[in-house]
Protein backbone atom coordinates (compact mmCIF):
# COMPACT_ATOMS: atom_id res chain seq x y z
CA UNK A 1 0.00 0.00 0.00
CA UNK A 2 2.85 2.38 0.88
CA UNK A 3 4.59 1.70 -2.45
CA UNK A 4 1.33 2.30 -4.30
CA UNK A 5 0.89 5.67 -2.56
CA UNK A 6 4.49 6.67 -3.32
CA UNK A 7 4.03 5.77 -6.97
CA UNK A 8 0.72 7.63 -7.14
CA UNK A 9 2.39 10.76 -5.71
CA UNK A 10 5.27 10.54 -8.19
CA UNK A 11 2.79 10.03 -11.01
CA UNK A 12 1.02 13.29 -10.20
CA UNK A 13 4.29 15.24 -10.01
CA UNK A 14 6.18 13.73 -12.97
CA UNK A 15 3.51 12.14 -15.07
CA UNK A 16 5.30 11.31 -18.36
CA UNK A 17 8.54 10.33 -16.66
CA UNK A 18 6.69 8.06 -14.24
CA UNK A 19 4.64 6.48 -17.04
CA UNK A 20 7.74 5.88 -19.15
CA UNK A 21 9.58 4.27 -16.23
CA UNK A 22 6.61 2.08 -15.38
CA UNK A 23 6.24 1.03 -19.02
CA UNK A 24 9.90 -0.05 -19.18
CA UNK A 25 9.86 -1.95 -15.89
CA UNK A 26 6.52 -3.70 -16.42
CA UNK A 27 7.51 -4.80 -19.90
CA UNK A 28 10.55 -6.49 -18.35
CA UNK A 29 8.76 -8.03 -15.37
CA UNK A 30 5.33 -8.69 -16.87
CA UNK A 31 6.16 -12.23 -17.97
CA UNK A 32 7.39 -13.10 -14.48
CA UNK A 33 4.77 -11.29 -12.40
CA UNK A 34 1.82 -10.54 -14.72
CA UNK A 35 -0.78 -9.90 -12.01
CA UNK A 36 1.38 -7.41 -10.10
CA UNK A 37 2.43 -5.65 -13.30
CA UNK A 38 -1.17 -5.39 -14.45
CA UNK A 39 -2.26 -3.85 -11.14
CA UNK A 40 0.46 -1.18 -11.35
CA UNK A 41 -0.31 -0.34 -14.98
CA UNK A 42 -4.02 -0.18 -14.25
CA UNK A 43 -3.36 2.21 -11.36
CA UNK A 44 -1.24 4.47 -13.58
CA UNK A 45 -3.87 4.59 -16.31
CA UNK A 46 -6.67 5.31 -13.84
CA UNK A 47 -4.71 8.24 -12.38
CA UNK A 48 -3.94 9.86 -15.75
CA UNK A 49 -5.74 10.96 -18.88
CA UNK A 50 -4.99 11.86 -22.49
CA UNK A 51 -3.51 9.99 -25.43
CA UNK A 52 0.23 10.60 -25.31
CA UNK A 53 2.33 7.93 -27.01
CA UNK A 54 3.54 6.64 -23.65
CA UNK A 55 0.03 6.35 -22.26
CA UNK A 56 -1.22 4.55 -25.40
CA UNK A 57 1.65 2.08 -25.13
CA UNK A 58 0.87 1.60 -21.44
CA UNK A 59 -2.74 0.87 -22.42
CA UNK A 60 -1.46 -1.74 -24.89
CA UNK A 61 0.54 -3.34 -22.10
CA UNK A 62 -2.50 -3.28 -19.80
CA UNK A 63 -4.50 -5.09 -22.48
CA UNK A 64 -1.84 -7.76 -22.91
CA UNK A 65 -1.30 -8.32 -19.19
CA UNK A 66 -5.02 -8.24 -18.49
CA UNK A 67 -5.63 -10.88 -21.12
CA UNK A 68 -3.13 -13.18 -19.39
CA UNK A 69 -4.55 -12.79 -15.88
CA UNK A 70 -8.22 -12.97 -16.82
CA UNK A 71 -9.09 -9.27 -16.38
CA UNK A 72 -10.98 -9.32 -19.66
CA UNK A 73 -13.29 -6.33 -19.21
CA UNK A 74 -10.40 -3.99 -18.44
CA UNK A 75 -8.19 -5.56 -21.10
CA UNK A 76 -10.85 -5.16 -23.81
CA UNK A 77 -11.32 -1.54 -22.72
CA UNK A 78 -7.62 -0.70 -22.99
CA UNK A 79 -7.29 -2.50 -26.32
CA UNK A 80 -10.17 -0.40 -27.67
CA UNK A 81 -8.60 2.78 -26.27
CA UNK A 82 -5.25 1.97 -27.90
CA UNK A 83 -6.83 1.12 -31.27
CA UNK A 84 -8.58 4.51 -31.31
CA UNK A 85 -5.17 6.18 -31.28
CA UNK A 86 -3.25 3.85 -33.59
CA UNK A 87 -3.14 3.68 -37.42
CA UNK A 88 -5.37 0.79 -38.50
CA UNK A 89 -2.59 -0.67 -40.66
CA UNK A 90 0.08 -0.65 -37.93
CA UNK A 91 1.66 -3.61 -36.19
CA UNK A 92 0.42 -2.22 -32.87
CA UNK A 93 -3.17 -2.17 -34.15
CA UNK A 94 -2.76 -5.81 -35.18
CA UNK A 95 -1.49 -6.63 -31.70
CA UNK A 96 -4.61 -5.16 -30.09
CA UNK A 97 -6.91 -7.01 -32.52
CA UNK A 98 -5.02 -10.14 -31.54
CA UNK A 99 -5.64 -9.43 -27.85
CA UNK A 100 -9.36 -9.08 -28.54
CA UNK A 101 -9.30 -12.36 -30.44
CA UNK A 102 -7.43 -14.18 -27.68
CA UNK A 103 -9.80 -12.90 -25.01
CA UNK A 104 -12.91 -13.72 -27.01
CA UNK A 105 -11.52 -17.23 -27.34
CA UNK A 106 -11.04 -17.44 -23.59
CA UNK A 107 -14.58 -16.12 -23.12
CA UNK A 108 -15.93 -18.84 -25.47
CA UNK A 109 -17.06 -16.28 -28.06
CA UNK A 110 -15.47 -18.24 -30.87
CA UNK A 111 -17.05 -16.46 -33.83
CA UNK A 112 -15.91 -13.05 -32.55
CA UNK A 113 -12.45 -14.45 -31.83
CA UNK A 114 -12.06 -15.85 -35.33
CA UNK A 115 -13.34 -12.63 -36.90
CA UNK A 116 -10.81 -10.46 -35.01
CA UNK A 117 -7.93 -12.78 -35.74
CA UNK A 118 -8.68 -13.16 -39.45
CA UNK A 119 -8.90 -9.35 -39.72
CA UNK A 120 -5.53 -9.09 -37.98
CA UNK A 121 -4.04 -11.78 -40.23
CA UNK A 122 -5.24 -9.97 -43.34
CA UNK A 123 -3.47 -6.77 -42.21
CA UNK A 124 -0.29 -8.77 -41.53
CA UNK A 125 -0.36 -10.27 -45.03
CA UNK A 126 -1.00 -6.90 -46.66
CA UNK A 127 1.65 -5.03 -44.66
CA UNK A 128 4.24 -7.81 -44.56
CA UNK A 129 4.33 -8.11 -40.77
CA UNK A 130 6.15 -11.38 -40.01
CA UNK A 131 6.32 -11.36 -36.20
CA UNK A 132 2.71 -10.29 -35.82
CA UNK A 133 1.58 -12.85 -38.42
CA UNK A 134 3.11 -15.64 -36.38
CA UNK A 135 1.48 -14.49 -33.13
CA UNK A 136 -1.87 -14.11 -34.86
CA UNK A 137 -1.69 -17.59 -36.40
CA UNK A 138 -0.91 -19.14 -33.01
CA UNK A 139 -4.07 -17.54 -31.64
CA UNK A 140 -6.16 -18.45 -34.67
CA UNK A 141 -5.00 -22.05 -34.34
CA UNK A 142 -6.30 -21.87 -30.78
CA UNK A 143 -9.75 -21.04 -32.10
CA UNK A 144 -9.53 -24.02 -34.44
CA UNK A 145 -8.50 -26.21 -31.50
CA UNK A 146 -11.37 -25.09 -29.28
CA UNK A 147 -13.91 -25.56 -32.07
CA UNK A 148 -12.72 -29.16 -32.49
CA UNK A 149 -10.91 -28.61 -35.79
CA UNK A 150 -7.90 -30.52 -34.53
CA UNK A 151 -6.24 -31.34 -37.85
CA UNK A 152 -6.47 -27.71 -39.00
CA UNK A 153 -5.11 -26.51 -35.65
CA UNK A 154 -2.11 -28.85 -35.73
CA UNK A 155 -1.37 -27.91 -39.34
CA UNK A 156 -1.43 -24.21 -38.46
CA UNK A 157 0.82 -24.68 -35.43
CA UNK A 158 3.32 -26.63 -37.57
CA UNK A 159 3.15 -24.05 -40.37
CA UNK A 160 3.68 -21.21 -37.90
CA UNK A 161 6.77 -22.82 -36.38
CA UNK A 162 8.27 -23.49 -39.81
CA UNK A 163 7.53 -19.88 -40.80
CA UNK A 164 9.23 -18.56 -37.66
CA UNK A 165 12.31 -20.73 -38.12
CA UNK A 166 12.59 -19.76 -41.79
CA UNK A 167 12.57 -16.04 -40.92
CA UNK A 168 14.58 -16.42 -37.68
CA UNK A 169 12.28 -13.91 -36.00
CA UNK A 170 13.50 -12.31 -32.74
CA UNK A 171 10.63 -13.89 -30.81
CA UNK A 172 11.33 -17.41 -32.14
CA UNK A 173 11.65 -18.93 -28.61
CA UNK A 174 8.16 -17.60 -27.79
CA UNK A 175 6.78 -18.92 -31.09
CA UNK A 176 8.36 -22.32 -30.47
CA UNK A 177 7.03 -22.40 -26.89
CA UNK A 178 3.51 -21.33 -27.91
CA UNK A 179 3.20 -23.76 -30.82
CA UNK A 180 4.62 -26.73 -28.92
CA UNK A 181 2.49 -26.02 -25.83
CA UNK A 182 -0.72 -25.78 -27.80
CA UNK A 183 0.16 -28.79 -29.96
CA UNK A 184 0.78 -30.68 -26.70
CA UNK A 185 -2.75 -29.76 -25.59
CA UNK A 186 -4.20 -31.09 -28.85
CA UNK A 187 -2.29 -34.35 -28.47
CA UNK A 188 -3.56 -34.71 -24.91
CA UNK A 189 -7.12 -34.17 -26.13
CA UNK A 190 -6.69 -36.85 -28.81
CA UNK A 191 -4.85 -39.30 -26.54
CA UNK A 192 -1.56 -39.26 -28.44
CA UNK A 193 0.49 -39.37 -25.26
CA UNK A 194 3.93 -39.98 -26.78
CA UNK A 195 3.64 -36.95 -29.06
CA UNK A 196 2.17 -34.91 -26.19
CA UNK A 197 5.16 -35.77 -24.00
CA UNK A 198 7.62 -34.83 -26.75
CA UNK A 199 5.90 -31.51 -27.48
CA UNK A 200 5.59 -30.67 -23.80
CA UNK A 201 9.31 -31.24 -23.36
CA UNK A 202 10.09 -29.02 -26.37
CA UNK A 203 8.00 -26.26 -24.77
CA UNK A 204 9.77 -26.65 -21.43
CA UNK A 205 13.18 -26.57 -23.13
CA UNK A 206 12.24 -23.54 -25.27
CA UNK A 207 10.89 -21.40 -22.45
CA UNK A 208 13.73 -21.14 -19.94
CA UNK A 209 13.46 -17.34 -20.15
CA UNK A 210 9.67 -17.38 -20.54
CA UNK A 211 8.41 -18.63 -17.18
CA UNK A 212 4.75 -18.29 -18.15
CA UNK A 213 5.12 -21.20 -20.56
CA UNK A 214 6.91 -23.21 -17.88
CA UNK A 215 3.87 -22.76 -15.64
CA UNK A 216 1.47 -23.70 -18.46
CA UNK A 217 3.25 -26.64 -20.10
CA UNK A 218 4.17 -28.57 -16.98
CA UNK A 219 0.58 -29.87 -16.51
CA UNK A 220 -0.14 -31.37 -19.96
CA UNK A 221 3.44 -32.62 -20.09
CA UNK A 222 2.89 -34.22 -16.68
CA UNK A 223 -0.38 -35.86 -17.75
CA UNK A 224 1.35 -37.32 -20.81
CA UNK A 225 4.13 -38.72 -18.62
CA UNK A 226 1.55 -40.17 -16.23
CA UNK A 227 -0.32 -41.84 -19.08
CA UNK A 228 2.94 -43.31 -20.35
CA UNK A 229 3.64 -44.96 -17.00
CA UNK A 230 5.81 -42.33 -15.29
CA UNK A 231 3.26 -42.09 -12.50
CA UNK A 232 5.15 -40.26 -9.76
CA UNK A 233 6.81 -37.81 -12.14
CA UNK A 234 3.52 -37.12 -13.89
CA UNK A 235 1.63 -36.46 -10.66
CA UNK A 236 4.43 -34.20 -9.44
CA UNK A 237 4.38 -32.18 -12.68
CA UNK A 238 0.61 -31.72 -12.72
CA UNK A 239 0.68 -30.66 -9.05
CA UNK A 240 3.36 -28.11 -9.91
CA UNK A 241 1.17 -26.77 -12.72
CA UNK A 242 -1.81 -26.34 -10.41
CA UNK A 243 0.21 -24.56 -7.72
CA UNK A 244 2.16 -22.35 -10.18
CA UNK A 245 -0.90 -21.06 -12.04
CA UNK A 246 -2.72 -20.47 -8.74
CA UNK A 247 0.27 -18.63 -7.26
CA UNK A 248 0.64 -16.40 -10.32
CA UNK A 249 -3.13 -15.73 -10.41
CA UNK A 250 -3.74 -17.14 -13.91
CA UNK A 251 -7.33 -18.38 -13.47
CA UNK A 252 -7.92 -19.74 -16.96
CA UNK A 253 -4.72 -21.75 -16.97
CA UNK A 254 -5.31 -22.87 -13.41
CA UNK A 255 -8.61 -24.35 -14.60
CA UNK A 256 -6.78 -26.27 -17.31
CA UNK A 257 -4.24 -27.56 -14.79
CA UNK A 258 -7.05 -28.62 -12.47
CA UNK A 259 -8.71 -30.48 -15.35
CA UNK A 260 -5.52 -32.51 -15.84
CA UNK A 261 -5.33 -33.15 -12.10
CA UNK A 262 -8.96 -34.35 -12.14
CA UNK A 263 -8.14 -36.85 -14.90
CA UNK A 264 -5.38 -38.33 -12.75
CA UNK A 265 -7.64 -38.43 -9.69
CA UNK A 266 -10.32 -40.24 -11.70
CA UNK A 267 -7.82 -42.85 -12.87
CA UNK A 268 -6.33 -43.26 -9.40
CA UNK A 269 -9.80 -43.62 -7.90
Amino acid sequence: LLLARMFESNLKENREEALALLLTECRKEGARHPKTAFSLVQLALSETSGSSETRVRLAMLASSLGSWVGEYQAAHHWADFAREHLPNTSAEYVEMLGNHGFMYLEQRQHALAESCLREALAICETQGFVRERLSTKVRLAGVLLHTMRFDEALAMYDETLRDGEAHQVPNLPAVRAATSYNSCLVRCMTGDWRQAETLGQICMDSSKDLPVYQWLAVSPHGLARYRMGEVEEGIRSVTTGVSSTAREKLPRYNQIALDFAAIILAVEG
